[in-house]
């Protein structure tokens, strides 16, 4: 690049002392405003950021985590009601069993619960969101695995994205995108994958309530021996109705209404342990030495494994800390599961192992003999459980997959680390997983955008036909407007806004290119135009200015086609079977996958367009 001249006073030319200070101001200006296009302008327009999810005090903090104890924790609280009758579902043959099973439910929480999931799994939300379509979303992002073609190049500057160094861990990590994203297989893999756990979350949601309710319930036997098990079945049935009745108020008041009942319940059974513990066996306390297990096994075999599948029941519920991120966040989870669960759950079960140290013969009803004072399908819980520990278990293993991509790619952890969570927390899933089954015969892949990104234009060449390229972005957790008018409102807004910030780019951009070099004699340095012209389009974002009288025209045109009225072009494709082709593709291109295409919402009734504003563009295809 040539340098500035000056003048010297003999009319000879020289380079001046600050030459090269302004040819490298000159060369980064004219960097900063290199032509993009105007959808690269308008993802660019947010600063800085690669969170959505705001940062808050220690009150709101705690208050969130007295609200994640009614939400949250239930599950996992109500837990000491069944795990050891479904463990041991034959009784109990050698007391010293107790000790194994005590042992294997100490590290079980400690090793999944509290290690993977209050340290690790936590870390890998989708900007606040948690669960394994947030995990696939989050990787759908740095790698084009989506089997839906939905990411553009804009969408990488999206204030969810960050530009790295390059170093040994990025290029590893890019190795491996590299091969997922040629990888048709791969893709199709893990959106199947995905789909199964979020259907195994589904089910999860199913049977929780079941167990628990039906196993709190169970204890009116202990007074009323003349129940049958169908009338207790019958008695849970009406209070999950109830229950769920509740639920339509939302987290919130849930929350707040179920947070002070729950951490009662917390502060009960952690009170029932400790009583249990001092008056029964405090040798129980031996548990903490994992040498137990070992004995466990080595004494008990075949039997000892099977029992598994009761034993992972301890942890139920320890998905929903990560699936129910989004009503909460990070800190507030971590405190409620490590200052309140955790101790008192163990406490729970430490003093259950006491007692049944003493009466063996109790095991089945441990929890109401302890005490000092789908449901109607299966009828007991030993049955939901085997069926529930497959799906909690299931989830946690495709969830341990997930995060191990997240390792690779996303926070380019050490091998060493990478190697040793897949290992530690998926073998030790697959083992329970095993007993378990033993028993039982797109709009962007990013949960919430920010309103200031949502909207990208761009023009459709030539200007002068006015005709503008629309593209609307929303997370899977947005909502989508419901009123058509706002909705149009929205756009025209946001569309005058473009059309503002682009006649001020395009004058700034002319104005650089006419005095890219600076002669004495000059007026100006262009620089200053240019960052006044910066300037006055970072403050548009926060105060709308009054358009130039270059684009007044533009904007009243606009106004005046909106009074004409606006109509919805929606695009449409449909299938059909090709004449010629066998029946069973008939018969599912035809029926099945048209009954199945006409089921989903259609476009139309999500963005409310009214049917004498649309109008329907589209193909048919023969396969």
């Amino acid at each position: 690049m040539t340098e500035p001249l000056h003048t010297s006073s003999n009319g000879g030319a020289e380079r001046g002392p600050n030459a090269a200070f302004e040819s490298e101001k000159t060369l980064q200006t004219t960097t900063r405003l290199q032509r993009f296009d105007s959808l690269h302008m308008e993802a660019g327009k947010i600063p800085g950021g690669q969170s959505h999810t705001a940062k808050v005090g220690w009150a709101t903090t705690l208050h969130l985590a007295f609200q994640s104890i009614g939400v949250v924790y239930g599950d996992m609280g109500t837990s000491p009601l069944y795990v050891f009758s479904s463990t041991f579902t034959n009784g109990i043959k050698d007391t010293n069993d107790i000790l194994g099973v005590m042992s294997l439910i100490i590290y079980t929480v400690v090793l999944l619960p509290l290690i993977k999931y209050c340290f690790i799994v936590l870390r890998a939300n989708d900007n606040g969101d948690g669960g394994t379509f947030a995990l696939y979303s989050l990787i759908s992002r740095y790698a084009r695995i989506s089997l839906i073609p939905n990411q553009q190049a804009e969408d990488a500057m999206v204030s969810h994205y960050k530009l790295e160094s390059p170093s040994n861990r990025v290029k590893r990590a890019h190795w491996i995108k590299e091969k997922m994203e040629n990888s048709p297989n791969f893709k199709i893999i893990l959106f199947l994958v995905t789909i199964l756990a979020t259907s195994m979350v589904i089910g999860d949601g199913v049977l929780t309530p079941c167990i628990s309710v039906l196993s709190a319930v169970g204890g009116i036997k202990e007074s009323a021996k003349s129940l049958t098990q169908g009338q207790i079945a019958g008695i849970a049935i009406a209070i999950l109705i109830v229950l769920f009745l509740v639920q339509r108020f939302g987290t919130d008041k849930v929350g707040y209404s179920f947070g002070p009942i729950i951490l009662t319940w917390f502060i009960f059974i952690a009170g029932t342990g400790v009583y249990n513990l001092f008056k029964h066996d405090t040798g129980v306390l031996k548990a903490f030495n994992p040498k137990y297990i070992v004995d466990y096994f080595e004494r008990n075999g075949k039997q000892g494994w099977i029992s598994l599948g009761g034993v992972i029941l301890c942890i139920t519920g320890t998905e929903a800390m990560f699936a129910d991120l989004g009503h909460f966040n990070v800190r507030a989870i971590q405190i409620g599961f490590s200052v309140v669960l955790l101790p008192s759950v163990l406490l729970a079960y430490i003093g259950q192992a006491a007692y049944l140290r003493i009466y063996p013969e109790h095991v089945a009803d441990t929890f109401y003999k302890s005490i000092p004072a789908v449901t109607a399908i299966f009828q007991t819980t030993d049955k939901i459980g085997n069926a529930y520990g497959i799906a909690v278990v299931f989830v946690m293993f495709i969830t341990t997959l997930l995060v191990t991509l997240v390792m690779v790619m996303i926070w380019k952890t050490s091998l060493l680390w990478i190697a040793l969570f897949p290992v530690i927390f998926g073998g030790a899933e697959l083992i329970y997983l095993s007993s378990a089954f033993y028993k039982f015969t797109q709009y962007l892949p990013i949960s919430k955008i920010e309103t200031k990104e949502r909207f990208l234009f761009r023009y459709v060449e030539p200007k002068e036909y006015r005709v503008f390229r629309c593209v609307v972005r929303y997370g899977y957790n947005d909502k989508v407007e419901e009123s058509s008018r706002n909705w149009r409102s929205l756009v025209m807004e946001n569309l005058k806004q473009f059309i503002h910030e682009e006649s001020l780019y395009s004058q700034s951009s002319h104005s650089l290119e006419g005095e890219s070099i600076k002669e004495i004699g000059g007026v100006t340095d262009p620089t200053s135009e240019v960052q006044d012209a910066m300037s006055s389009r970072n403050n548009s974002d926060q105060h709308t200015t009054e358009p130039r009288n270059g684009c007044m025209d533009e904007i009243q045109s606009i106004h005046k086609e909106m009074g004409n009225g606006v109509v919805h072009l929606l695009g449409e494709t449909n299938v059909v079977a090709e004449p010629n082709a066998d029946f069973l593709k008939k018969i599912i291109v035809d029926y099945v996958y048209n009954f199945i295409r006409k089921n989903f919402r259609q476009p139309e009734k999500i963005t409310c367009v009214p049917h004498n504003r649309l109008l329907r563009v589209g193909m048919t295809y023969e396969i």
